[in-house]
């Protein structure tokens, strides 16, 4: 990684390994049944690699980049000295030189942390995301996907908006407006709607197609109202009450320009005019209210 080293016997004493513990090189820093191997492998006299410790920022301890096990090990094993290769940095390579080094000797984490961690370190120290992809063993594809989705965390949450909740490929449908303050929150609340990932896609790139800020936004909205009315059965809600009167008033006037009989209707005249003033009641009683 272009860093200067020097090899160095150092006393365990003057090693922070609380802190170091907080490395990032994984989510569980210990994993105590590696501990135990460890210790038990040294108590046998097996060699482990060098331990790498770092003096972050100008600090008077040292701090572990790589070898959190080993140290434990060490420890359990009544050493009270170990073998390092010691450097200087600054708090931003710390962070990723201790998931790099990871990668190499100790548990190494999933693929997908290793791509988070990869991303990070674009975002942090501006390597390029082919770098990041072979410094952190992933594809360059998926950094680059990583990368985008945090730049859209990133801007929804200097807006005040949440959106780390969203699914990665939702993100990536409305990254395309990242850089937007009026279109991004509009994007954020549309893919948090039923509308799937291909549906937000095609709703964002139609309203960045639109000429003015305004049809923009207007196009957005829409697809948002649209959207609510959808049900989990995936319908859109129809309004009941209204939907119910006006398929009555269709049959009703359809049944006059037939000239259907009461008979054909199934009820009688007396029926009929009943009906005739409940409405006109109902007529009264909605204009009243008016």
């Amino acid at each position: 990684m272009g860093i200067e080293w020097e090899l160095a016997t150092v006393s365990i004493g003057s090693i922070d390994v609380k802190t170091s513990r907080h490395n990032h090189a994984r989510k569980k820093a210990i994993i105590e049944t590696n501990v135990d191997d460890y210790a038990d492998a040294m108590d046998r006299g097996d060699v482990f690699p060098r331990i790498v410790l770092a003096r972050v920022d100008g600090g008077k301890q040292w701090i572990v980049a790589g070898g959190n096990h080993r140290i434990a090990a060490a420890i359990k094993a009544g050493a009270t000295e170990v073998d390092a290769y010691t450097i200087e940095c600054d708090k931003s390579l710390f962070s990723i030189l201790c998931p790099a080094l990871n990668l190499y000797v100790g548990q190494r984490e999933d693929r997908s942390v290793r791509i988070a961690q990869a991303a990070d370190a674009v975002a942090r120290l501006g390597i390029t995301q082919k770098q990041a992809a072979e410094d952190y063993r992933v594809p360059v594809s998926s950094v680059n996907h990583a990368v985008t989705e945090a730049k859209v965390v990133i801007s929804a949450a200097k807006l005040g908006i949440k959106a780390d909740d969203l699914p990665s490929s939702f993100l990536r449908a409305i990254s395309p407006v990242e850089g937007d303050s009026v279109l991004l929150p509009l994007a954020v609340e549309l893919a948090k709607t039923k509308l799937n990932c291909e549906e937000i896609r095609s709703a964002v790139s139609q309203a960045r197609k639109m000429p003015t800020e305004a049809d923009r936004v207007c196009v957005l909205k829409e697809k948002i109202q649209a959207a609510k009315k959808i049900t989990l059965s995936g319908r859109i809600q129809t309004q009941p009450t209204r939907a119910r009167i006006m398929r009555c008033v269709t049959i009703l006037e359809k049944a006059i320009s037939d000239g259907v009989t009461f008979t054909q209707l199934q009820i009688t005249k007396s029926e009929a005019i009943e009906i005739i003033n409940k409405m006109h009641s109902w007529k009264v009683r909605l204009l009243d209210a008016e």
